[in-house]
């Protein structure tokens, strides 16, 4: 299996672009008006790791992606490097790389982070719930358009699941755009534990 094709990188990175322009054009006026509450304090040392996508909001970049794995690693400067990477089409398909880097931007919570992959293009990235042990994380954006609920495990049990879509809802997003991210624990724990390795075989 091929790892990282070129093509699919460079079509990421496009529609990276795209995002982020669309994003930072409306973030202004969402800010200004019925902001969206995040967590209180985030606990950057909990929130670095490894984490699998249960589930999104619709958006390109993960169009016909499997096993959506997001890494963050807290760097000494403050900085948070960030890795993004699933499998296209199937749990056998070619693996879809990127990475950049987060920042915060509300040192009161540390919950209002900034992410870039392509300078100087860079998205919303607000934490607005936690688990208590931090077994899951819900990031959310100012326009409430996107949402990824972000779990320590491949599965999360449907009555937890159905706990975060009520908070969610609570924070003023439309649930029904919700959808479930396809996982597969032995597949998506191998591709995660191979994050940094430039062959997969998984």
């Amino acid at each position: 299996m091929k790892f990282v094709k070129i093509l699919a990188t460079f079509f990421l990175l496009s529609f990276f672009q795209f995002f982020f322009i669309a994003s930072n054009a409306t973030s202004d006026e969402a800010e200004s008006s019925n902001e969206l509450p995040v967590v209180p304090l985030l606990d950057l040392n909990k929130f670095q790791g490894t984490w699998y996508e249960i589930a999104r909001t619709p958006w390109i970049f993960e169009n016909d992606c499997y096993g959506v794995i997001a890494k963050y690693d807290l760097k000494e400067d403050g900085d948070i490097g960030v890795t993004n990477l699933c499998q296209k089409g199937s749990f056998d398909g070619d693996v879809a790389k990127i990475t950049g880097k987060g920042w915060v931007v509300d040192q009161k919570t540390k919950a209002k982070l900034k992410v870039q992959f392509i300078w100087p293009f860079n998205l919303n990235y607000w934490v607005i719930h936690t688990a208590p042990d931090y077994s899951h994380i819900v990031v959310g954006e100012p326009d409430r358009e996107n949402l990824w609920i972000l779990n320590q495990n491949p599965e999360m049990d449907a009555n937890t699941y159905q706990e975060i879509l009520n908070v969610v809802e609570g924070k003023g997003y439309d649930i029904s755009k919700v959808v479930k991210t396809p996982q597969d624990p032995a597949k998506s724990q191998c591709l995660a534990a191979s994050i940094s390795q430039e062959t997969i075989s998984c």
